[in-house]
């Protein structure tokens, strides 16, 4: 006997994957990637496409061929498109703790005025995302370039998909992670292709959060803001550091006077490609 309407409806709502392919995309200055994953119970790539972007303009263009080569794909009609942003299309602020109740209104508009002294009248063209942390918590803020997210909706509208989501990278990272982050005290990094993320969680809560230029020699730079962490904490107490870096797997992790280093990753899925690491956790 069939399910009734609302039932299924309810089902479509939790297990979309079941019923519909999911086009996973992450966009960075450089390059795109897309992952085109067929609807089912089981997680079967039916189509991978890395396209190199030769300038910033580029990135859209690019993008638009790879999805279009999604349409040989008898399932595509209503298939989703979900985009991770590479960070160095992300402005992040961590707001300091407030002691009172916010709506949803107030938060963001406390985070745009937090932007506005920072980065003036430009953020008015932003789109401006909280988490939901509790009021007497740090709270990080990730904005995004309006105009961008306009284009993506443009790009999927064209191509036949519905676009459902549009995170910086590191949303995915920690929804995926934070089992392991939910510790007393640890520093999280995540190397990206051209960013460096550096932070710090007390019970998995955000306490801080750094967005630098990955150098070539991101260990090196990964030990300088580990010591640099060191100095404003005035301890040398042994800390812990936890390391995302799925595009560099074979890279022996180099120790850090004062801290016990460890990568931590998923390790449920192999990653044999590393064009396509960042995606893992999508």
């Amino acid at each position: 006997m069939a399910l009734p309407l609302y039932k299924r409806l309810i089902v479509l709502r939790l297990l979309p994957s079941v019923f519909f392919n999911q086009v996973l995309v992450e966009i960075t200055s450089r390059h795109i990637a897309v992952i085109t994953i067929a609807a089912g119970l089981k997680k079967t790539v039916i189509d991978r496409q890395f396209l190199a972007v030769n300038a910033p303009d580029d990135v859209f263009n690019q993008l638009t061929i790879a999805l279009a080569q999604q349409k040989k794909h008898k399932k595509q009609k209503n298939s989703l498109l979900k985009v991770v942003v590479a960070s160095e299309f992300v402005r992040y602020l961590a707001l300091p703790a407030h002691h009172i109740s916010m709506n949803n209104a107030d938060k963001s508009a406390y985070a745009r005025a937090a932007y506005h002294e920072v980065y003036g009248n430009m953020v008015d063209d932003w789109q401006i995302q909280c988490d939901d942390a509790a009021p007497n918590q740090i709270t990080i803020v990730a904005a995004m370039d309006q105009q961008l997210i306009t284009h993506l909706t443009v790009i999927a509208e064209k191509s036949g998909l519905e676009l459902v989501s549009v995170q910086p990278q590191l949303m995915p990272v920690f929804n995926q992670l934070k089992h392991a982050l939910n510790l007393a005290d640890v520093y999280f990094g995540v190397v990206e292709s051209n960013r460096l993320l550096f932070a710090h969680l007390q019970n998995g809560h955000w306490q801080s959060l750094r967005s630098v230029v990955l150098e070539s020699d991101w260990q090196s730079q990964l030990s300088s803001l580990a010591k640099r962490e060191q100095l404003l904490t005035e301890t040398n107490d042994n800390k812990l550091l936890m390391i995302y870096a799925p595009t560099h797997e074979s890279a022996k992790m180099h120790m850090i006077e004062g801290w016990t280093v460890k990568r931590i990753g998923l390790s449920a899925i192999n990653n044999t490609e590393k064009h396509y690491a960042m995606l893992e956790v999508a």
